[in-house]
């Protein structure tokens, strides 16, 4: 674990609110983040008598639900990123258990949060995880990492308190003041690389009448009613759609699906430990990266009247554009006349994935003169934030050749899969969960070009440049 260097002890009073701007949330230089770890520590004040036993359990997640965080990315670009939005501590539990297979260290220990209360005051600790970008349970990910120290710099992370929780039920007890401390769990990337990495998101979907509900859509992790725990669900039977295919039916109750899930290979006791507090509707599992399905998850009931509030985990498709602005915000660190050049994480790794899955794999930032930015495709970007497609000449120029021969056979779906196939490597190349499929995107049409123009040039007996 490395401290964030700069801002890492907030301090905040009831009914407050503080944090990190951007530019100011830094971590070790060649690393990547895939979760925080924030340690808390909440000063309470107990009048009259020493309480042996603790804050109740109620007690202590009113301190948690006393506490929520905002994280947003880009905030000062023309379309950031807003994974955590006003969400309480009490859910990044549910966060931390199913993303990272981490839960929260101190609720209901004795030398945590239930630490006994003498007469005056006293100090009650816990440790929290905040999902960033790493999906503990896909083992690609152990390759893929999480966020650069440079992508750190584009977080503007806020922590809120409410107003004090513990004295309205209980007069002796006061919650005067919470201290956070911010520890970024990193890894080191390769050749120092620098790491961007889509974000994990939290959203909501409260449902009062329809009997089918769907999330936004992306890669979607979990999706869970939060309004009850498992075994006191009023939740009846239902169905679960990802994308065009039915995964759960017969149809479905949320205990047979739990069983099934609980039944999964490496599936432990944190993972399936959600169950009492919430109801899972959907989870993807442990399983290779490229049996997964992204797409909308869509939630029918079949039966039953009770509106529910649906919780869910997921990773949106980041637009072209917002790839765009995460690669100029690398450059402009840089003194003027450098340029970056970025490429895909999965192609740098060798994991091939299908391009319905490429929105998530994120990209690793090179100076354009490092042996990798010379001998793969990348999106490059200067100091006057102008971004550039890029295709080795070698590389291009075969491609070009299986080109022509594909277009005087007026072949077009080859020519496409050609194009497609040397897109692979690009940052914001595939925009949809449909990938290629789901629409074309700016780099594809500048590799498109490029094999035009190429393509045509042989053709006419000239040499690639």
């Amino acid at each position: 674990m490395d401290q964030v260097r700069s801002g890492s002890v907030i301090t905040l009073a009831m009914s407050d609110s503080k944090g990190i701007e951007a530019g100011k949330f830094e971590s070790v230089k060649g690393t990547a983040a895939g979760s925080l770890r924030i340690r808390g520590r909440a000063r309470v004040k107990c009048e009259t008598t020493a309480k042996p036993g603790g804050l109740s359990t109620a007690q202590q997640k009113l301190i948690l639900d006393c506490l929520s965080v905002d994280l947003t990315l880009l905030k000062d670009g023309t379309e950031p990123l807003t994974p955590w939005q006003d969400v309480k501590f009490s859910k990044l539990n549910i966060a931390g258990k199913v993303m990272l297979e981490k839960a929260i260290t101190g609720l209901g220990a004795a030398t945590g949060l239930q630490a006994p209360l003498v007469v005056g005051t006293n100090f009650l600790t816990w440790d929290s995880y905040l999902p960033l970008s790493w999906v503990e349970f896909l083992n690609a990910w152990n390759k893929l990492g999480g966020m650069g120290d440079e992508q750190l710099r584009t977080v503007t992370i806020t922590f809120k308190t409410g107003a004090e929780p513990l004295h309205g039920g209980d007069a002796t007890v006061t919650l005067e003041e919470i201290t956070l401390e911010l520890y970024p769990d990193t890894q080191a990337t390769p050749d120092g690389a620098q790491s961007w990495a889509p974000p994990i998101h939290y959203s909501t979907i409260v449902n009062s009448d329809d009997e089918e509900v769907a999330t936004k859509d992306g890669l979607i992790f979990a999706v869970y009613a939060e309004d009850a725990a498992l075994a006191d669900t009023a939740f009846e039977k239902y169905r679960v759609t990802v994308g065009d295919r039915v995964r759960v039916d017969d149809p479905a109750t949320p205990a047979s699906f739990d069983a099934w899930f609980t039944k999964q290979p490496d599936t432990g006791e944190v993972e399936s430990s959600i169950t009492d507090t919430v109801t899972p509707f959907w989870r993807v599992q442990d399983m290779d990266i490229n049996d997964i399905e992204p797409g909308v998850v869509k939630i029918k009931r079949i039966g039953g009247t009770n509106p529910f509030k649906l919780g869910y985990l997921y990773m949106g498709v980041p637009k072209t554009s917002q790839v765009n602005e995460a690669i100029k915000a690398f450059v402009q660190r840089l003194s003027p006349g450098r340029e970056v050049h970025a490429v895909s994480r999965a192609y740098v790794h060798g994991i091939k994935v299908k391009d319905s899955l490429a929105p998530f794999m994120g990209f690793y930032v090179y100076d354009v003169n490092h042996p990798v930015a010379q001998t793969t495709p990348g999106r490059r970007c200067k100091y006057d934030g102008n971004v550039t497609t890029f295709l080795p000449k070698t590389m291009a120029y075969k491609a070009a050749q299986e080109y022509l021969v594909a277009k005087r056979l007026a072949d077009t779906g080859q020519m496409q899969k050609i194009a497609w196939q040397l897109s692979e490597a690009l940052p914001g190349a595939v925009i949809s969960t449909k990938g290629f499929l789901g629409g074309i995107s700016d780099p594809v049409r500048d590799v498109t070009e490029k094999l035009e123009k190429l393509s045509e040039l042989l053709s006419r007996g000239g040499k690639a440049d």
